[in-house]
């Protein structure tokens, strides 16, 4: 009984020292991260490319674009609403993002895009409502790789 004992512990030892690597280097998402962003007040919209995948409706339509084992390139208008108070927004809070690659109209369509770990990302802040005008200075970032579910990109 002590030798059935000890070997079934040996196997439980071994099998969760093989299973602590893998979980500890998960990625969030399955490897994508959503987008919240921080900027100046100045800045009332940010367009962002990399690669990712979401899912979208206009009101009366719905799609994806892209999936979690077939990313493609995306060009996101993310419009802070109602306006940029400076603090950190996300879709669904602050932040309304508009996919061009999807359906729909800008203001009407509704998508949260999801990006790939360690992707790049170009990042173009700019003071119009609807990624338009008045651009400031972009940037190239990369999307973290850890066990988040959001990067949190700071543009101040």
């Amino acid at each position: 009984m002590r030798r059935t004992l000890a070997r079934y512990s040996t196997v439980a030892a071994a099998t969760i020292a093989a299973l602590v690597p893998a979980i500890g280097t998960a990625s969030a998402d399955g490897g994508f991260h959503y987008l919240a962003l921080r900027a100046h007040a100045d800045v009332q919209s940010v367009y962002v490319t990399g690669r990712g995948f979401t899912n979208w409706s206009d009101g009366s339509d719905r799609g994806t674009v892209g999936d979690r084992f077939n990313p493609v390139a995306l060009t996101v208008c993310y419009m802070y609403s109602p306006a940029n108070g400076g603090q950190w927004a996300r879709v669904g809070d602050g932040l309304r993002a508009h996919t061009n690659e999807a359906q729909g109209r800008q203001g009407v369509q509704i998508s949260n895009p999801r990006f790939v770990d360690g992707a790049q990302l170009s990042v173009t802040p700019l003071r119009s409502a609807n990624c338009t005008t008045d651009a400031l200075r972009s940037r190239r970032v990369t999307v973290s790789s850890d066990e988040l579910s959001t990067f949190w990109l700071d543009l101040r």
